[in-house]
């Protein structure tokens, strides 16, 4: 069938292959967006996190099982979109230092959980174990709790 340029059905022809041209450039554009890359500003470099941190948690002990979580933070606090990030807007890398050798802590007993923080916190590396084995130790645990939950009760938090 030869069809002329001037016709109506070759108008047709010619705006239905326009059409489906800009829809295939259009899903293309789309496919290439949502796929991201090294400059997407959405998606921030590694060493741009605020928070980058692994959590491990094991409640019963070190030979309970284990609950792992990674926590992934362009930025913290209001400003954040994962709720994970908003709940750890006050945390700072000495939040996460052990309890000074000397200090003097009541003896009290809050359970065999045990847990290790490890990963980069605005630009400091951090690695932080706890337990709570004391009253200075279940302090400090608390002080921590948007990362680790509740002491004794796993891991609530991100």
């Amino acid at each position: 069938m030869m069809i002329r340029r001037g016709s109506l059905l070759g108008s047709l022809v010619s705006t239905t292959t326009a059409v489906r041209s800009r829809n295939l450039i259009v899903v293309l554009a789309g496919v290439l967006v949502s796929c991201g890359g090294a400059d997407d500003a959405l998606v921030p470099r590694s060493g741009e996190l605020a928070a980058n941190l692994r959590m491990t948690v094991s409640p019963q002990g070190p030979t309970g099982p284990e609950r792992v979580r990674r926590v992934q933070c362009a930025v913290l606090g209001d400003e954040a979109i994962d709720p994970r990030c908003r709940v750890l807007a006050g945390l700072e890398p000495r939040d996460l230092d052990p309890v000074p050798p000397r200090m003097a802590c009541a003896e009290v007993y809050g359970g065999p959980g045990i847990a290790r923080v490890a990963g980069e916190l605005r630009g400091v590396r951090v690695s932080a174990e706890f337990d709570l084995t004391n009253a200075c130790e279940i302090a400090r645990w608390r002080r921590n709790a948007a990362l680790l939950g509740a002491p004794g009760l796993g891991h609530g938090a991100p």
